[in-house]
């Protein structure tokens, strides 16, 4: 196990690409480095909106980030070009959890939101009763989180 030098203070939990070669992180000045899992070595990087402090999910060779100033992007790459989407629903989004073609999150003003993984596009909203606690699950037709 190795070191690497972040450039900064990482912001969260950092994530793998599904094929293991990738390690996404942000760091405080709020930029996603995206560098070689085995060497550390830099791949590329990318000035965000705000600071990415939840693990990013993967679909179809793009990183899903959400930011702390409620941005949610698709990326496969650190330039203007390689952003697939943005989106900034309302309020600061919890983790996220990919579940077939649709990114579930739990927004700091108690609402569980869908969102279509491929287009970024809302699909749903809803409110919670209070503030949710971890992750959303899909169990076959139901979307769980604990509140």
């Amino acid at each position: 196990m190795g070191r690497i030098a972040a450039g900064g203070r990482v912001g969260g939990t950092p994530g793998v690409s599904p094929d293991g070669r990738l390690l996404y992180y942000g760091t405080s000045d709020r930029v996603l480095h995206v560098v070689d899992a085995r060497n550390g070595d830099p791949v590329w990087t990318r000035e965000l909106p705000g600071e990415m402090r939840r693990e990013p999910v993967f679909r179809d060779g793009a990183a899903i980030v959400a930011c702390d100033d409620g941005t949610i992007l698709s990326l496969k790459g650190g330039g203007p070009e390689d952003e697939a989407w943005r989106l900034k629903p309302d309020g600061e989004p919890g983790p996220l959890t990919l579940a077939g073609d649709v990114v579930y999150l739990a927004s700091a003003d108690q609402h569980l939101v869908a969102i279509d993984a491929a287009r970024g596009v809302p699909l749903w909203r809803r409110a919670l009763p209070s503030g949710a606690s971890g992750r959303a699950v899909r169990v076959e037709d139901a979307v769980c989180i604990a509140t």
